[in-house]
């Protein structure tokens, strides 16, 4: 058995959407719901453009006012966060953990009978701890946190991504569309890694399966371990396979460092650029310090969705 490939639009297909089929409708309200807390989450990083231009500096307004205007803006906020980001996300997240798991018991259920049906040659090639290993091991893990995140987080993504912008195009051209670049750039380099980090996880799972599978045979054998006095054997076995996963994982874990380096200076030198536009924009009176302090935010908020 090879290691778990990336889920591809052919596995989608033929695999997992079978089995997410009977749940469509359950699947299709948690995607809303995370699309709907979308919105809230983009206020929380418009709220500072309210509170500076329309509380804090604004002019002719006494202090009973400027209070009014900031009870008005928190009860807001906390409306929009609590109600409409927490707990719209919150029903949501229950509702696809539910099809999650009813899929992950299907998925194992085909799985184990498929295998099961396997003639002897298949199983005297595999371990039968390998197997196990992609039952409940880190293959089938990962695929379905694949489409847990996807489900999860992509609709909500996209509503934040397409709220922020539409709001900063409607406050400034050019500071919108150099955010739009900045965030480009960022996305750009995010993808790099992310292609580099998928092929280093795929190596790992390979190497862990392989281990696994030898691990879970010595531990099965340890009646014949002691029938034989072969103890040392077997421990010096297990040392170099845990070992051998130690290595990969300290490279793994390495080299997807040195990848997220790579990512974080990129976003560090398009936020000075973006600075540096704010500046220009607000010295010629074209944008407020409110709009000037929301955009620089708005691009620590895409972030995480792109």
């Amino acid at each position: 058995m090879s290691a778990t490939p990336p889920a591809g639009p052919s596995s989608l297909r033929t695999v997992v959407w079978p089995l997410l089929k009977p749940y469509r409708w359950h699947l299709a309200l948690a995607i809303g719901l995370n699309a709907l807390h979308g919105i809230s989450t983009a206020l929380q990083a418009l709220a500072p453009k309210w509170l500076i231009d329309d509380v804090l500096t604004a002019p002719g307004l006494a202090t009973e006012e400027r209070w009014q205007r900031l009870a008005l803006l928190g009860g807001a906020y906390l409306l929009a966060t609590i109600f409409g980001r927490m707990l719209v996300w919150h029903l949501g997240y229950r509702v696809f953990t539910w099809v999650r798991e009813q899929t992950i018991f299907a998925l194992r259920a085909q799985f184990f009978r498929h295998v099961n049906h396997l003639c002897l040659r298949f199983h005297g090639n595999h371990a039968s701890g390998e197997i196990f290993s992609y039952l409940f091991g880190s293959p089938l893990a990962t695929v379905m946190q694949f489409y847990h995140q996807a489900s999860m987080w992509v609709p909500g993504a996209i509503v934040i991504i397409a709220t922020t912008l539409i709001t900063a195009f409607s406050w400034d051209l050019p500071l919108a569309l150099v955010l739009v670049a900045t965030v480009g750039v960022s996305a750009v380099m995010m993808e790099r890694s992310h292609r580099t980090v998928r092929a280093i996880s795929k190596d790992f799972q390979r190497v862990e399966g392989a281990v696994s599978g030898t691990v879970n045979d010595l531990l099965r054998g340890n009646r014949a371990v002691k029938l034989y006095a072969m103890e040392e054997s077997v421990a010096v076995s297990f040392e170099a396979q845990a070992q051998q996963i130690g290595r990969k994982s300290y490279e793994r874990d390495v080299r997807n460092h040195i990848e997220w380096m790579k990512q974080e200076t990129v976003g560090y030198v398009a936020f000075v650029v973006l600075m540096a536009t704010a500046c220009w924009r607000y010295q010629i009176g074209a944008v407020t310090i409110g709009e000037v302090t929301a955009v620089l935010i708005a691009f620590g908020s895409i972030q995480g969705p792109i």
